[in-house]
């Protein structure tokens, strides 16, 4: 259980079928640093942009244009490398980025004693590793993100053909959404009696929502709005208090009256017209 330090907003991780909070805190519209925030993600963007543009305009050029046959020549070079150098892969370094759901399913696989291997290379065909493997019932489990599907929650071409190349390999595979990771007794109750070969936990994809209001910007005015009319009564008991902003310590007073840090902030966005009051004050 998680819950936003601004909005009070809770996240069960036993329960929510998307089972992060991802960067919530962050643009959380009851953030006093939500419309810094918001500026800086487009500046970065922004400069992202530019510099692409200046790079394309002085002829740097990303990658390569390899032929076909150049591709393939250096795919059987890298193959016969990792080959003899199975510790060189990417997922065998130490560096190697952890999954945190990944990581909690092995931490539960732990408690409950269940053996298991982890980032196991199946095959000298084929240089992936696999999640988790369950020797004893010759069972891989695999800790899917969402860019391992497609829109209607079904495996992209990519994973659907490494799934089937890991049956093909007499394996029962289990794959396996990030957020179902989180619901213990689901994943318990599979493990303990797999009799399919084949199991791709349905998961329901996060609805698009920006087709409600037409454009990014009225999504985000709509959230906005949203969030001042959660602060309704604070912003009537600032307005009806008989703080004098034009003295030192009304900041403090504030706060004390609605229970909240970071007044400064609180009043640029939800009071504009009282803090120009007390901005002018301290020139």
């Amino acid at each position: 259980m998680w819950t936003c330090r601004f909005c009070n907003k809770e996240f069960d991780f036993d329960t929510n079928e998307h089972g992060k909070k991802g960067g919530h805190a962050k643009h959380c519209l009851s953030n006093p640093n939500y419309e810094i925030n918001k500026e800086k993600m487009k500046l970065s963007v922004e400069v992202s942009k530019k510099t692409r543009e200046i790079n394309k305009a002085n002829g740097k050029v990303y990658g390569h244009n390899h032929t076909e046959e150049q591709r393939k020549h250096l795919s059987e070079k890298r193959k016969e490398y990792l080959r003899n150098n199975p510790d060189a892969h990417v997922w065998k370094r130490a560096t190697k980025f952890k999954s945190g759901p990944c990581e909690y399913l092995k931490s539960y696989l732990k408690e409950n004693n269940i053996e298991f291997e982890e980032e196991v290379s199946i095959s000298h065909d084929r240089f992936f590793s696999i999640d988790i493997l369950i020797p004893s019932k010759n069972l891989i489990l695999e800790v899917n993100g969402n860019q391992h599907y497609n829109s209607d929650g079904s495996l992209s071409d990519y994973y659907k053909e490494r799934h089937e190349y890991l049956l093909m390999k007499g394996f029962n595979v289990i794959e396996i959404h990030y957020s179902k990771v989180y619901n213990k007794e689901e994943i318990f109750s599979i493990i303990q009696n797999v009799k399919e070969q084949s199991i791709i936990l349905p998961f329901r994809m996060k609805e698009k929502i920006m087709p409600k209001y037409g454009t990014k910007e009225k999504y985000l005015d709509a959230r906005r709005v949203l969030a001042e009319e959660k602060e309704i009564e604070n912003i009537e008991k600032v307005r009806n208090s008989d703080i004098d902003f034009t003295k030192y310590g009304w900041s403090t007073q504030v706060a004390l009256l609605i229970n909240k840090g970071k007044i400064s902030n609180y009043m640029k966005k939800y009071l504009p017209d009282i803090y120009e009051i007390a901005f002018k004050r301290k020139h």
